[in-house]
């Protein structure tokens, strides 16, 4: 059990980026290890759609902050599309499909 909660931590610890660097073959995880992992990369892409939603809805944005230039918002375009992917990887090798 701490193995497992030690792989979710260590896995997991990338939901914040990082999850194309780790396409290696899923069939390989603990089915534990990747359900936890499925959860985590739900969150985190969760986290993300409302972080981009605040920043689209946001006002008194000044004509100098332009919504491009944000770096929160350059930061979520690049690991999100990272994160589905891995997901939809994980989902499509476990059976898994509810999003």
């Amino acid at each position: 059990m701490l193995v497992t909660a030690l792989s979710v931590l260590i896995l997991g610890s990338a939901c914040l980026g990082g999850h194309a660097d780790r396409m290696e073959d899923v069939t390989l995880l603990n089915p534990e290890v990747r359900a936890a992992e499925i959860e985590s990369l739900k969150a985190a892409i969760q986290r993300d759609h409302r972080m981009l939603e605040d920043l689209v809805t946001q006002t008194g944005r000044s004509a100098d902050q332009s919504l491009h230039e944000d770096a929160e918002l350059r930061a979520i375009a690049k690991r999100l599309p990272e994160q589905e992917r891995r997901l939809e990887l994980l989902e499509s090798n476990s059976g898994e499909t509810n999003r």
